[in-house]
């Protein structure tokens, strides 16, 4: 992305290359601006990958929803996001610590092996056991964000929260009851 464009992308990009140009999922650059919605990020197990999001000086990254996975295992290459351009995340899911980047009124929230980037007033449930402890906890207004994956129980809802799913690409299911 360059020469000041904007541009929305929703969809998924392997890397597989071992072209010098071709290391990192999105380039930005040139004062442009990109907002990514959703997708699924990945790199080959080749080892010349750099980091998923490469953005210049003058340039911004809207992160609102995708799942990244795990960064470079090569030397300075870590932190899955690279440049000192200016990337604002306010949704996804992440095999690396997404925390530099999360927007003001956003948390990054490591649950197992991933991260999840939700509103301050939300926690995340990756299991069914979970999930009931998430709802006996929660206070009115509160938002619990569950995984991609199926919720089996009795779930006793009384009072006034939401339960989304922590990515629309993916989503969850509960199977049973919610009283």
């Amino acid at each position: 992305v360059n020469d000041g464009a904007n541009v929305e992308f929703s969809g998924d990009v392997a890397v597989n290359t071992t072209n010098t140009s071709g290391r990192y999922n999105f380039y930005v650059a040139g004062n442009s601006t990109l907002t990514i919605k959703e997708g699924n990020f990945s790199f080959s197990k080749r080892d010349n990958k750099r980091a998923y999001i490469y953005v210049a000086a003058g340039s911004t990254v809207y992160v609102e929803g995708g799942n990244f996975g795990k960064p470079s295992t090569r030397s300075g290459y870590s932190a899955g996001i690279m440049g000192d351009g200016d990337v604002i995340i306010t949704g996804g899911t992440f095999e690396f610590d997404p925390s530099n980047w999360v927007a003001d009124g956003y948390q990054a929230v490591k649950n197992g092996s991933k991260w999840y980037v939700t509103p301050d007033n939300g926690v995340v449930a990756a299991t069914a056991e979970e999930l009931k402890a998430a709802i006996e906890n929660a206070v009115d207004g509160s938002a619990i964000f569950i995984t991609p994956a199926t919720f089996e129980g009795t779930f006793v809802v009384n009072k006034n929260i939401s339960i989304k799913s922590v990515n629309p690409a993916n989503k969850a299911t509960i199977k049973g009851r919610v009283q």
